[in-house]
């Protein structure tokens, strides 16, 4: 078992969770949200699922600069950290809510998930329908 993912095992919070992200993976995480919006209810359908495969309830939401795939630490400390409730993208993927700072897929992510059927909003826009800025 690698270093880091001893290291997290041995966290007890989110703040230790982070630390130890922070020392292997400096300026990773570049974003922490609570939630996905409202107007994607499939992300967090999605996001319930795979964390009921998992025993465990839905953390946050991390979003992180890149995920390298041939990095295997990398790919293990996704492993980790899916298992305990996270639920990690990339950050430019995403974005988060001016007002309320639910996650809100990019505009490209939106398009894709409109063209194969997804329910979406009509229109794309940088917050929640609820929160129209």
């Amino acid at each position: 078992m690698s270093t880091i993912i001893s290291e997290l095992q041995e966290t007890s919070n989110e703040k230790e969770i982070f630390a130890v992200l922070e020392k292997y993976y400096p300026d990773w995480v570049v974003n922490c949200l609570a939630q996905y919006s409202d107007d994607y209810p499939v992300l967090t359908k999605n996001w319930q699922h795979i964390c009921k495969l998992v025993s465990h309830e839905p953390s946050k939401i991390l979003l992180v600069s890149q995920l390298a795939f041939k990095d295997k630490r990398q790919i293990e400390v996704c492993d980790y950290l899916t298992k305990q409730g996270y639920c990690v993208r990339r950050f430019e993927e995403f974005t988060s809510c001016i007002k309320c700072k639910s996650a809100i897929p990019c505009e490209e992510v939106y398009n894709s998930m409109k063209n194969k059927g997804v329910q979406v909003p009509e229109v794309w826009i940088e917050s929640c329908q609820k929160c129209k800025v």
